[in-house]
């Protein structure tokens, strides 16, 4: 069994091997049950799947961390929403001003 502290100091080419081995043990395992042969560790099967399931979830954890460093954030998009809206007043305004001096200039 693998604990989690364990995993998360591992490298990413680690915990792939891990994996892989645990994926094996797991194959090998439910093959001895198959066959009917008297099981070593009774536990052993839902303690393979389990560090399995821990090993995937770390993987994904660490994707997620490097995914999230890499999008933009939330407050700097809202920031460049309203820098587009305020030039986008200021362009209107500067607008409707040159139309009303046209407006105003044929009087």
């Amino acid at each position: 069994m693998v604990k989690s502290k364990e995993i998360r100091a591992m490298s990413e080419d680690d915990r792939k091997a891990k994996l892989a081995d645990l994926r094996k043990e797991l194959l090998h395992e439910r093959g001895m049950a198959s066959m009917g042969g008297a099981p070593t560790s009774p536990g052993k099967i839902r303690a393979v799947r389990t560090s399995i399931a821990r090993t995937f979830t770390i993987i994904n954890e660490e994707r997620a961390k490097t995914k999230a460093k890499a999008a933009p954030s939330k407050n700097n998009k809202s920031q460049i929403v309203r820098d587009f809206q305020s030039r986008t007043c200021a362009v209107e305004d500067s607008a409707l001003a040159a139309e009303a001096k046209i407006k105003g200039g044929a009087k």
